[in-house]
């Protein structure tokens, strides 16, 4: 697909087409070439396969990305997606396949490997495991552990949350308050510092559109952080509780799990899966799935088994279809009717635009 890149002088990548589907392609392409050791890494760990080519130490993500079937939800996502956005995100891994095995990161003939296709639904992929531990799920865990071992009692002694310590946090200064006349907006998003970065700054220009902002590679568009002209937005983390975990008390005949839920005795959904090691052999798990989500820790002794519900999983949807709506925002409204159907995570949204208008709300689903 014919498009065009320019890069300024601090290496930033404009990418220039003149449709929307050619654009996409050309964001695939641009990634592929630019950080192809990160997304092949971040593929693997979607599909909870990077203990194959890393090793050892990987295997436990590994094992929860199988157990929380992070790229067979993703596969259906996609398929509830509307036709247009399937139709983009589809130009996208295009792109990215073209340029498969075009990235000379030294990474690749380090481990041995070198980037594979991708599939249709491997950014939504991508984008669940990348967001997954940054739903609280974890401090829950974290949590119970400390009460179990030392009492409830100690609990405020290992809490780092508060509003001292709360983390994400944006700007905005209104129009009549600058020389300019024109509003300021910033999001501090607070993001650990990386190599490669998480994000990557990049213009996207077609006949339709001309946005520029931090895209998150793998992703099509611009997600968090993005100045489209006449509106511009950005997201710090909502610090939401909208992964719900359930003790399950499980027990199995044979090759059967059942466990007890509210309405009495139920089956469990089970299944084996095979998880290679770098110079081991592999293993074995079997992951598990209630009525109420996925199994993340075993039955062990006295404890019961823990399953998360986690908003993807429950209503199948990835909140894709804003990504592609947004990038053709031109006011507040406009981004704020292009959120109204994201998931997860869940964010706090601040959008502002050259007409004054302004809006701070929180976006994503909460079960």
């Amino acid at each position: 697909m014919p498009f065009s890149t320019y890069r300024d002088t601090w290496g930033i990548p404009h990418l220039k087409a003149d449709s929307e589907t050619e654009l996409a392609y050309a964001q695939g392409y641009n990634v592929a070439l630019d950080r192809g050791w990160q997304i092949e890494v971040d593929r693997q760990r979607a599909k909870g396969s990077s203990a194959s080519f890393l090793g050892r130490e990987h295997l436990e993500w590994d094992k929860f990305a199988r157990r929380t079937k992070i790229d067979e939800t993703a596969r259906i996502c996609y398929q509830n997606l509307n036709h247009k956005t399937r139709h983009w995100i589809l130009s996208f891994v295009k792109g990215i396949n073209s340029a498969v095995g075009k990235c000379k990161a030294s990474a690749f003939d380090e481990h041995g490997i070198s980037a594979q296709p991708w599939e249709p639904w491997t950014p939504i992929s991508v984008w669940f495991s990348t967001h997954i531990l940054m739903g609280g799920f974890a401090s829950k865990l974290w949590k119970e552990e400390v009460i179990n071992r030392l009492g409830e009692e100690y609990l405020d002694y290992f809490s780092s949350e508060s509003l001292g310590s709360a983390n994400s946090n944006g700007w905005y200064i209104p129009g009549n308050q600058t020389e300019s006349g024109l509003p300021l907006q910033a999001g501090d998003p607070h993001r650990v510092v990386e190599l490669p970065s998480c994000y990557q700054q990049v213009r996207l220009s077609c006949d339709e559109y001309d946005v520029v902002g931090f895209a998150v590679p793998g992703i099509p568009g611009i997600a968090h952080f993005g100045h489209a002209g006449k509106v511009a937005w950005s997201i710090t983390n909502a610090m939401a509780n909208y992964q719900d975990l359930y003790f399950e008390k499980i027990t199995s005949q044979g090759d059967q799990y059942f466990c007890e839920g509210p309405d009495g005795h139920e089956e469990v959904e089970a299944c084996i899966e095979i998880i290679e090691i770098r110079d081991e052999e592999s293993v074995e798990i079997t992951v598990l799935e209630t009525k109420r989500g996925p199994v993340i820790v075993e039955t062990t002794g006295d404890n019961l088994a823990i399953s998360i519900r986690l908003p993807t999983r429950e209503f199948f949807k990835s909140g894709f279809d804003s990504l592609l709506d947004l990038l053709h925002a031109n006011s507040v409204e406009d981004v704020e009717q292009a959120f109204e159907s994201w998931v997860e995570p869940v964010n706090v949204l601040q959008v502002s635009d050259q007409a004054g208008g302004y809006c701070h709300k929180v976006v994503g689903f909460v079960p």
